[in-house]
């Protein structure tokens, strides 16, 4: 990337982000030191459609609490249910299924189930792969099941005598 100022520089490097990594969108911002803590885009390229026009951009961190990752039913059970297989993971020793269960922790799928709306919702829900965040919970649901029945493969049956 060649650029003979800073604001060519920051739109080159948004457009080659899109262009040679697939992103749908990309943007630099720069935080601003005033009453609200905004922060200004000062370069962006790709699919946009008024998104960041529309974002009230803030450094400031405007939820202090853990709410859009376990605020709400089905975030709770569905963390619930991924580290209630922590131990069978573990016993199994298999690097697959271990794999399998660390990315099913990852906060972007509990963040996807989140239902509040604030800005921190708001911006979320833009980038959320699921229509609702109903859909994202059966999506993780059913991929958390298909793991507990490969992990039910692995383990041993009760009550049956092994040699």
């Amino acid at each position: 990337v060649r650029a003979t100022s800073e604001d060519e520089l920051l739109q080159s490097i948004c457009q080659a982000i899109v262009k040679q990594r697939g992103y749908q969108l990309a943007w630099v911002g720069y935080a601003q030191h005033d009453e609200n803590k905004s922060v200004s885009v000062m370069a962006h390229a790709g699919h946009d459609e008024g998104y960041l026009d529309a974002m009230q951009l803030t450094w400031a961190d405007t939820d202090r609490d853990l709410t859009a990752w376990t605020g709400n039913a089905m975030q709770k059970a569905a963390i619930e249910n991924i580290y209630a297989l922590e131990d069978g993971v573990h016993l199994a020793n298999d690097a697959k299924l271990m794999e399998d269960w660390r990315k099913l922790q990852t906060s972007d799928h509990f963040y996807y189930m989140c239902t509040k709306w604030s800005n921190d919702g708001d911006v979320h829900a833009y980038f959320s792969p699921y229509e609702s965040p109903y859909e994202a919970y059966i999506a993780y649901m059913n991929a958390l099941s298909d793991l507990r029945l490969r992990l039910d493969k692995r383990q041993p049956q009760k009550g049956v005598l092994q040699t």
